[in-house]
């Protein structure tokens, strides 16, 4: 796909907006086979510039996903009110929460994904990211761990823990170490 991208630049962005649905949605998805979900975040990174040409979209697509983070998050919210009056009950991922919150984290990790996708040069320098943009996105990043993550029962989620802290610092970051390293969001 990325050999393409190179030899038919053109006729690939005119496709762009179905390539990058096909790869979010992708993404989106659990999984367990990360060797595919790294190879499809590398793919993200690859084609940076496409994210770049094509910003209406790549905007959307954050938006999309604060509006799936907070539903995942207020049925997360729900789940663990019941998860916390069972007492008897201690792994969360056996329980129907457990599901939602694997929804919560790939939409977080492919968040991730798209920021170091489009780098820290375009969140500074394009109009689309205004500081009232990220603050609307940082206050629902912030929320997943005001909501649940400071619950006792719930130290054990490293991975939606991570992604949390990961997004945060991003968000609020001026400089240019975590959103220009391109690094694929990482095995938990």
């Amino acid at each position: 796909m990325i050999s393409l991208s190179k030899s038919f630049e053109s006729l690939f962005l005119e496709r762009f907006e179905d390539v990058s649905d096909i790869i979010i949605g992708w993404l989106v998805e659990p999984t367990e086979d990360f060797d595919t979900y790294m190879e499809l975040c590398q793919s993200m990174l690859d084609l940076e510039r496409f994210w770049r040409q094509n910003m209406h979209q790549t905007v959307q697509y954050f938006d999309d996903f604060l509006k799936d983070i907070r539903e995942f998050t207020g049925d997360a919210k729900k789940g663990f009110e019941e998860f916390e009056a069972d007492s008897k009950e201690w792994d969360v991922f056996t329980t129907p929460l457990g599901n939602t919150l694997k929804q919560l984290e790939f939409r977080l990790r492919t968040y991730k994904c798209l920021m170091r996708a489009i780098g820290l040069e375009t969140f500074t320098k394009n109009s689309y990211f205004d500081d009232a943009f990220l603050s609307r996105q940082l206050n629902v990043i912030v929320n997943i761990s005001n909501e649940f993550l400071t619950k006792k029962r719930f130290c054990a989620l490293e991975a939606l823990t991570k992604s949390v802290v990961e997004l945060t610092c991003m968000l609020v970051s001026g400089s240019t170490s975590g959103w220009q390293q391109k690094q694929i969001p990482g095995r938990v």
